[in-house]
């Protein structure tokens, strides 16, 4: 088991339980511009790299031996910040498509305390 202080990068396309897995963690969020993220966490590193090719990046970020979280977003909106994010796996669950930009900024921070997706890519929506 890694231990909950390991770097665990954040990247997006896109009950309550005690114990040592769920204390905060160190992550760093891949982000193509930096200054539009308004978020900023003591646990946060914002890494500023080239999004385009998402294969590259997934097999880069899954191959590595750190622990990661690659948000799946399937239509982000201009809309206003909603603060409800809907997560889970397609086919699974109750995710829909839509999401503001907004909302799909504050996943990664909330990822800095919540052990769930840890090492898997769940799709999010609003």
């Amino acid at each position: 088991m890694r231990s909950p202080s390991s770097a665990r990068p954040a990247a997006s396309a896109a009950s309550s339980s005690s114990g040592p897995w769920t204390a905060a963690h160190q992550v760093a969020a891949l982000v193509r511009a930096p200054a539009k993220l308004a978020l900023t966490h003591s646990h946060l590193t914002v890494v500023t790299g080239q999004l385009s090719d998402r294969q590259a990046v997934e097999q880069a970020v899954t191959g590595s031996r750190l622990d990661y979280t690659i948000a799946r977003i399937t239509n982000p909106t201009d809309k206003p910040a909603t603060g409800r994010i809907r997560s889970g796996f397609l086919g699974h669950g109750k995710v829909a498509s839509a999401m503001s930009r907004a909302d799909i900024a504050a996943f990664p921070v909330d990822q800095l305390t919540d052990a769930r997706y840890r090492r898997a890519m769940p799709a999010i929506s609003n």
